[in-house]
């Protein structure tokens, strides 16, 4: 009777005891009857699921955050239980990670490659900001492809464009692009060689900006002393126009920290690209708070107030792990289908098979477990699924991966370990 109610008691909580450490009953001869799980993962950091029946949250990664073709990792995975127990994967999700656009949510930048995430560590004069730190092969591009003005037109007119450009940075590099207009969403685009207009780039440690009909500029001093400093560019195209003639002037300033570094004027026509805005590439060092006015009445000095009127404006005060949901750019369709993990398991084996990244997040795949006292061990694999190609390149894909486990011969004691909320949980494709 004593292992009747016993059952009941777990029967009847479903596995929400979410409080307990454990579930005891005495049976008429006063031996103790303890029932729950307990599970260790270890994987860099050790994730402990002590007997609960509530979910356990570990924060270290299970996925590789290296490129493919194909890398792995490897977990081990010890049942502290005492008893037998069930044990399924699946992931909770597959995404690729976004850095927000605060002025059109619907444009973010994707993150490639080399990029490490501090949502605390912009420049300290800058309340809340954050900051990306990149490698040289790091680098994020927008979602949608936007057409940028250029020089006005028409047959009898007088009018001037202004456009502007503004981004924190902190460097030691000499060379390095800190933003552009990129004719493509990838530096690796399987269609095209990949073209850049409206860069500011670092040359011997000076910053050059370059625009298609705009005269080069470049600061008058080197700008890469390891401090935080907020570069702006004005760009402003005016064109007086009548039946008979055309008269156009094009000049761009270079502004660090308020105070004007370079400037210069010309006579030819600014051009109209159309592109995705990008940050970094060949830049080693952090950026901050990246915004463009695209418009007639943009800033032509740094504005009082940052990014009030800006088109777009990336904080880039991101987590890692926020993801986009929205519509990929040509070429970059469905990227969790095309890329590929396994998750193969020994002692005793068993595993997923190597499946894309969309299946795993959709399917729950019954894993043997270990045996009491018992230590198993987890690799994963990535590869290059079906249908991949280099427009995926670097990206950076989110895949939390889930842990369930449960008694047997089944109770109501059951426990899940996920691991989520941490920028390491990536796949980069």
């Amino acid at each position: 009777m004593a292992g009747t109610a016993l059952l009941g008691l777990a029967w009847g909580t479903s596995g929400t005891l979410s409080s307990w450490t454990a579930g005891q009953v005495l049976d008429s001869t006063d031996t103790a009857g303890t029932g729950g799980i307990a599970v260790t993962h270890a994987y860099g950091s050790t994730c402990v699921g002590a007997m609960r029946t509530a979910s356990q949250a570990c924060a270290a990664s299970l996925t590789p955050a290296t490129a493919l073709p194909a890398t792995s990792v490897t977990d081990s995975i010890t049942n502290d239980s005492g008893r037998s127990i069930t044990q399924s994967v699946t992931a909770r999700s597959c995404a690729p990670v976004q850095l927000a656009d605060s002025a059109t949510s619907t444009n973010p930048l994707l993150p490639r490659n080399d990029i490490a995430f501090s949502p605390g560590g912009g420049p300290g004069s800058v309340s809340g900001s954050g900051a990306v730190a990149l490698g040289t092969t790091g680098y994020a591009t927008d979602t949608t492809a936007q057409t940028v003005g250029g020089t006005p037109g028409g047959l009898i007119s007088l009018v001037e464009y202004d456009y502007g450009y503004g981004v924190w940075f902190k460097t030691t590099a000499t060379t390095g692009r800190l933003f552009g207009l990129a004719s493509n969403p990838s530096n690796t685009s399987s269609t095209s060689t990949t073209t850049y207009d409206r860069t500011l780039s670092l040359s011997a440690g000076k910053l050059v900006f370059a625009a298609a009909g705009a005269p080069a500029v470049t600061s008058s001093g080197t700008v890469n002393d390891g401090s935080w400093h907020y570069a702006y560019v004005s760009l402003t195209s005016s064109a007086i126009t009548l039946v008979l003639g055309l008269t156009v002037t094009t000049k761009d300033t270079v502004y660090v920290d308020g105070s004007s570094v370079g400037s210069a004027s010309g006579s030819s026509s600014l051009s109209t690209p159309t592109g995705y805005w990008s940050v970094g590439g060949g830049f080693a060092g952090s950026l901050s708070g990246f915004a463009d006015y695209n418009g007639t009445s943009s800033p032509t000095s740094p504005p009082a107030s940052p990014y009030s009127g800006a088109t777009d404006v990336w904080p880039l005060n991101d987590s890692g792990y926020s993801t986009y949901a929205g519509t990929m750019p040509t070429g970059m369709t469905t990227p969790c289908a095309r890329v590929a993990a396994a998750l193969t398991f020994a002692s005793p084996s068993a595993g997923t098979g190597m499946v894309g990244l969309g299946t795993l997040a959709s399917t729950t795949y019954p894993i043997a477990a270990p045996a009491a006292g018992a230590t198993q061990t987890m690799t994963i694999t990535t590869s290059q699924g079906p249908g991949y190609t280099s427009d995926l390149a670097g990206l950076h894909l989110y895949v939390p991966l889930v842990f369930s486990y449960g008694t047997s011969p089944a109770t109501g004691w059951t426990l899940m370990m996920q691991w989520a909320g941490d920028a390491r949980d990536v796949v980069i494709a």
